[in-house]
Parts: C-alpha cells; sequence; structure tokens
C-alpha cells in the first residue's frame, strides 16, 4: 500500500513538471534525488534505490532540459569575447556574478537570474557543464590553441580566475580531455612550461605557467602523464 501510494505522488510530480516546463530544484522534497553527471535526461536514486521508480523521475527531470536549449555558435563567441575583454558586471549586478562570461554561462545554462537560488544555479551549471564542456571551446589570433577549451583560453588571457570560479564555486570538472589537443587542463599547462623553457627569453612567460600550475593544482587538477 504504502510503495502504491509512493507511486501515486511521483506521478502527480512527473504530471506537474511536464506542465512547468521545467523542474526546480529548489522545490524537490525528495533530497534522495540527484542527475548523473553524463545526462540531463537521466535521474536516478542515489540510496534505497526502486528501479522501476526511476522511469518516473526521469520524467520528472525530463523538462530540466527546455530551460538549456544546445549553446550557438553566437553563444561561444560571445562567452569567449566576455574573457578575452574582461567585461565586468555592473553594480547592481555584482550580488550574482563578477564578470559578464559568468554571466553568458549561466544563461547558456538556463538559469533564470533573481529567480533561482544559489543551491540551484550550481546544479543548472554542473548539468550544463558535463554535457557541453568539450564543446566550449575558443578560436583566437591570439590564442596558440586552434579550438582549445574555454580554460585553456582563459589562462592565454590572464583571466586564470575564471578556472577557479568554475571549479571552487561551482564544483564543475576541470580534469577533462580536450579534443583540440588531447590534454586535459593541467597537462596543458605542463606543456606549455615546459615550451616557454625550451626559450631562453621566456622567464616572465615561465613563471606565469608554473603559477597557473600551482593554483589549478590546488583546485584539484589532476596529470594523466604516466
Amino acid at each position: 500500500m504504502k510503495l502504491k501510494i509512493l507511486y501515486a505522488i511521483l506521478l502527480l510530480l512527473a504530471t506537474f513538471a511536464s506542465k512547468a516546463n521545467y523542474f526546480n530544484y529548489s522545490v524537490n522534497p525528495y533530497s534522495k534525488i540527484a542527475a548523473t553527471s553524463t545526462d540531463l535526461n537521466q535521474a536516478q536514486w542515489v540510496e534505497g534505490t526502486k528501479p522501476r521508480a526511476i522511469k518516473i523521475y526521469k520524467l520528472v527531470f525530463r523538462n530540466f532540459n527546455d530551460t538549456c536549449p544546445p549553446p550557438t555558435k553566437s553563444d561561444y563567441l560571445v562567452l569567449c569575447a566576455y574573457v578575452a575583454t574582461a567585461v565586468k558586471a555592473p553594480a547592481n549586478e555584482k550580488q550574482y556574478y563578477e564578470y559578464y562570461y559568468e554571466k553568458k554561462l549561466w544563461e547558456m545554462a538556463g538559469i533564470k537570474i533573481g529567480v533561482d537560488n544559489e543551491e540551484t544555479v550550481k546544479k543548472k551549471l554542473q548539468l550544463f557543464w558535463n554535457k557541453y564542456k568539450t564543446s566550449c571551446k575558443c578560436d583566437a589570433l591570439n590564442f596558440g590553441l586552434p579550438n582549445g577549451n574555454l580554460l585553456k583560453y582563459a589562462l592565454s588571457q590572464n583571466m586564470p580566475g575564471l578556472i577557479e570560479t568554475l571549479a571552487d564555486t561551482y564544483m564543475l570538472d576541470i580534469n577533462f580531455i580536450d579534443p583540440a589537443d588531447g590534454l586535459n587542463l593541467l597537462d596543458y599547462i605542463i606543456g606549455e612550461v615546459e615550451r616557454l623553457k625550451r626559450n631562453t627569453n621566456s622567464a616572465a612567460s615561465v613563471k606565469v605557467y608554473e603559477d597557473y600550475k600551482a593554483a589549478v593544482i590546488g583546485l584539484g587538477g589532476k596529470s594523466n602523464r604516466k
């Protein structure tokens, strides 16, 4: 009887979510629910797994996609431009973010500014990043890695704060492999240090990238080198 009641409640939640166009995590009464890190459409019990109930929860989470459409080429161009120009948010927006590259990421993740609470913002960004992180790439004349990942581009533009914000504030993955060069962030930095050391006129740049290396390791960066 209790199981039937639970299923009835889950079905009502799924019906509500399908009409609401999105599911607001902040009103989720089930603390044991979490979206997987690989697919926005998946949801599962963290504890006490009930396999048949997962299908119902997939209905609840399905409409979360409606607030996070696939980014366009224009989205990426604007994002990279905000990183390159280091545009800061005006005073009336600083309670949410410091730079406009962060605001653009919020927009791309379907975050509702002034509506979504801190936990919802973090979860939406995590869902977005887990699906699109390898697609967040920049291509610029002053960037030595064609179509390199946003994180590496940020370093080339002397904006390491972006990496700290994503890794420390939002707990986003910084150890994934970038399709552009087959390297994760830390291994890319190590390679840049080695490359710059071969140039005897690059002592200052070597110091900069050594500092980047230490900072990324401090944020949980891992090397895949054997």
